[in-house]
C-alpha cells in the first residue's frame, strides 16, 4: 500500500500544483507594415511648342548716287550700311558731301515693316532724295 499512497500523493500533487506564473509580457508585436498603394499622377500633357517669334519688321533700302551714305538708327544703336533689307524704324540718313568734311545728316528716314525705299544721293545738291516710301 505503500506505492499505493506514493501514487495518490503524486497525483494529488499534480492537480492540486500551483498555477504557474504567467510569462513575461512581451512587447505586442509591431503589425506588419502595409503598403499605401501609389498615388495616381494625372496624366502629363505635353507643354506646347512656344510660339516662334514674330520676324523683326524689315524694310528694304537702296542708295543711288555718288554719297557715301550711312543710317543711324534714331534711338541710339549701331550705324547701318543701306542694303537691301533693314529693321524697320527711324534713321537719320548721313553721309559726305565734300571730301576731308564731316558726314552731314541729310535727311531722317521713318521706314515701316515693308517699305522699299531708294535714295538718290547727290554730292553737288548736298543730299539724298527718298522715293518709294509707302
Amino acid at each position: 500500500m505503500h506505492w499505493l499512497l506514493a501514487l495518490w500523493m503524486a497525483c494529488s500533487a499534480e492537480t492540486t500544483a500551483p498555477p504557474e506564473a504567467p510569462a513575461a509580457p512581451t512587447a505586442p508585436e509591431a503589425p506588419a507594415p502595409v503598403e499605401a498603394p501609389a498615388p495616381v499622377e494625372p496624366a502629363v500633357e505635353p507643354e506646347p511648342a512656344p510660339a516662334p517669334a514674330p520676324a523683326a519688321a524689315m524694310a528694304s533700302v537702296r542708295v543711288k548716287g555718288d554719297v557715301d551714305v550711312l543710317l543711324l538708327p534714331s534711338g541710339g544703336g549701331d550705324a547701318v550700311r543701306p542694303s537691301a533689307v533693314v529693321p524697320a524704324g527711324s534713321y537719320a540718313v548721313t553721309g559726305s558731301v565734300v571730301d576731308g568734311e564731316p558726314p552731314l545728316q541729310l535727311l531722317t528716314l521713318d521706314l515701316r515693316a515693308g517699305d522699299a525705299v531708294v535714295l538718290t544721293c547727290a554730292r553737288a545738291l548736298r543730299r539724298c532724295t527718298p522715293k518709294g516710301a509707302r
